[in-house]
């Protein structure tokens, strides 16, 4: 299956974002409601072969929060070589403001799928990024995922990052990428004093798994977690990034 669908938000004058176009395409279907664009799966999948892209634009100073009605289960298609792909391109007008907070992948058993991100911003924006991956199903191996991600401001590389696992990725269960992990995610932030009242520094460890917590030129920060649940790589997240808000 292949789609693409779009939003183009601009800053409404209650602050509220206001929708000069907003196109679904099965099986991605975007639902605006007062607090977020929801993306809801209009059918199974992803499957191997599948094709969807999403294109978000904001012009200055438009507020937005995405969000996902369910996790997003990617299975494998008739042909078992095949890889499903889900691209997403944002692009933030000078003072515009995005969350991204998604529920998570899930790479079940079989599986090959990509997401490609790329997001290009200017100075005075304001940015949360949140991406969680969970390794399998309940008591199966998980399939292959791959993530790549591309962030830039003004025109210069802010952050460039790509996460392989699963059987087409040797040594991905090493301890030098997740190890016994079951869950990895991050978050990337994206605005004026970003750093303050964070713990800087790689190799932390909380009661829920580890993480790291590294500045970027921008002024940014990228949080990067493992856990061995959804429910605690969510918990460290939102405790080392949950403050700052769009």
């Amino acid at each position: 299956m292949i789609a693409a669908a779009s939003a183009v938000i601009e800053a409404g004058p209650d602050g509220a974002p206001r929708y000069l176009s907003l196109r679904s395409a099965p099986p991605l279907l975007l639902r605006p409601t007062p607090d977020a664009l929801y993306l809801v799966g209009g059918a199974g999948g992803p499957v191997g072969g599948d094709d969807v892209r999403l294109r978000l634009a904001l012009g200055p100073k438009a507020r937005l929060t995405v969000r996902s009605a369910a996790a997003t289960v990617a299975r494998p298609g008739p042909e078992p070589t095949e890889w499903s792909r889900f691209s997403v391109t944002a692009d933030l007008g000078a003072g515009a403001a995005l969350a991204w907070l998604v529920e998570p992948g899930v790479a079940s058993a079989g599986c090959r799928h990509h997401v490609d991100v790329e997001i290009r911003i200017v100075a005075g924006c304001t940015l949360i990024w949140r991406d969680e991956l969970v390794l399998g199903r309940h008591g199966e191996r998980p399939g292959s995922w791959s993530t790549s991600l591309r962030a830039d401001l003004d025109g210069r590389a802010l952050l460039r990052q790509r996460l392989d696992v699963g059987p087409h990725a040797p040594g991905w269960d090493g301890p030098a990428i997740v190890g016994n992990a079951r869950a990895v995610g991050s978050v990337l932030m994206v605005q004026p004093d970003v750093g303050v009242g964070l713990s800087l520094g790689p190799h932390q460890r909380s009661d829920l798994g580890r993480l790291s917590v590294m500045p970027l030129a921008g002024p940014g920060v990228l949080v990067s977690a493992l856990a061995s649940t959804a429910g605690g790589l969510r918990q460290i997240l939102e405790r080392h990034a949950g403050g700052h808000r769009t």
